[in-house]
């Protein structure tokens, strides 16, 4: 089974009194109305903003997110409040850095969107939040905040991310001959520095506070027809777009490295899963190489088993056994055919079909991230698929021996065969 890790949504702001706290909590609420199956969770590292004032239920006691940080997994700790939403309560927390941080939301399986309230700037726990977010949502007032955004991006970029993570919500006082003035400026700056802005404002004033206030309070159940509801739905709805699209790999990657966390012989392996395009280090996984090229690389196991599913050599296939891809067999007069060859326990030839992919499937895929061309620039190669095994033990040493004998007794037997 794959792994699951939470979806991390930052909410950090470089000014104060610009609604972060209250755009987190509600954040929460919208999501869970969007997609009422999704695992969602609410922690803030500001003392002064508890999630429990929003999503206590009554009778129930949480743990407080400084237990995060004592041992137990995430999702262990998380209590069931008010929408279906997860919380901890808030406390004064510890100086906690980056890779800790990252080290326990790599060991959860939460499998939904963990918000975090990230609190000061300038604090650790704020600085390990956005070290090891997905994605960063930043309420902005004017445009002089702008340089003060420099903060955020820069420890956005310590982590691993890119701007791409980070997008800004114009937070508007509640004057309206000031408004549309200010939102313009904002919006020109913002863009002339690369950064992406919400489309909407968020208008920050005195009436949203008191009417949210309390157990169960939110825009979407007391101010369903206020400005904020219109803004708090178009960002719901572009986080559950950014979290069904799949999480950064190539960032992901960068904070393995960061934290020391992958086997020594991952520089030798690629470590993307070349059909579904996230890390396949921590999964079950398929250690897999191409022959002549020497190409190494990881192979999500369910999604070998997707790309199987259908094929007429299906019924005998299993993660836990090896198998062989033949590359440029002609046949008909086609070089882009492929045979697949299924040995048993001993190498020895067991079931074998040639076929022609279709141009969407996943083999297309696959191949030309193994071998570096597209199925009609095929010369007669190999592609070798390793049992399933975790995805650390595929990077080990002790694995790749094992692996380089039964290669040997593969291709003996492919000799014999063909």
């Amino acid at each position: 089974m794959r792994r699951a890790s939470p979806y991390v949504v930052v909410l950090a702001a470089a000014a104060s009194r610009v609604g972060r706290s209250t755009l987190a909590a509600n954040l929460a609420v919208y999501l869970r109305g969007l997609a009422e199956d999704l695992p969602l969770a609410v922690v803030s590292f500001d003392p002064g903003h508890d999630p429990a004032q929003t999503f206590e239920l009554a009778g129930n006691a949480a743990s407080g997110v400084c237990d995060l940080f004592a041992g137990l997994n995430i999702e262990e700790q998380l209590t069931l409040g008010q929408f279906g939403v997860e919380y901890l309560t808030t406390g004064a927390l510890p100086q906690i850095w980056p890779s800790r941080l990252r080290a326990l939301l790599r060991e959860s399986r939460f499998p939904g969107i963990l918000i975090v309230d990230a609190g000061s700037l300038g604090e650790k726990p704020a600085a390990a939040a956005l070290q090891a977010a997905d994605l960063v949502l930043s309420p902005l007032k004017d445009a002089a905040g702008l340089v003060a955004l420099s903060g955020i991006r820069r420890e956005i970029k310590a982590g691993g991310g890119n701007d791409q993570m980070l997008w800004l919500i114009p937070a508007m006082i509640e004057d309206p001959q000031q408004q549309k003035r200010q939102l313009e400026l904002l919006r020109f700056a913002a863009r002339e520095r690369g950064c992406q802005v919400l489309d909407g404002e968020f208008v920050v004033d005195t009436q949203l506070p008191q009417a949210t206030r309390g157990a169960g309070g939110s825009v979407l159940t007391r101010m369903p027809d206020s400005r904020a509801h219109q803004l708090l739905h178009h960002l719901a709805q572009l986080v559950l777009q950014r979290f069904e699209s799949g999480t950064d790999s190539s960032c992901r990657l960068q904070r393995l490295r960061l934290d020391g966390a992958l086997p020594p012989r991952f520089r030798r392996v690629e470590v993307i899963c070349p059909l579904c395009g996230e890390l396949a280090c921590f999964d079950l996984a398929h250690y897999c190489e191409s022959l002549p090229h020497r190409r190494r690389w990881l192979l999500h196991a369910d999604c070998l088993t997707e790309l199987m599913s259908g094929h007429r050599l299906q019924p005998f296939w299993g993660a836990g056994q090896a198998a062989v891809v033949r590359t440029g067999v002609e046949a008909d007069g086609l070089i882009s055919q492929l045979r697949l060859v299924l040995p048993d326990a001993d190498g020895v030839h067991y079931e074998t079909d040639l076929f022609q992919p279709a141009a969407d499937s996943g083999w297309q895929t696959l191949v030309r991230r193994a071998t570096g061309r597209t199925l009609a620039e095929q010369f007669p190669g190999l592609m070798m698929i390793y049992p399933a095994v975790s995805g650390r033990r595929a990077l080990s040493a002790d694995w790749y021996r094992s692996c380089a004998a039964l290669r040997k007794r593969l291709r003996a037997g492919l000799a014999a065969e063909f």
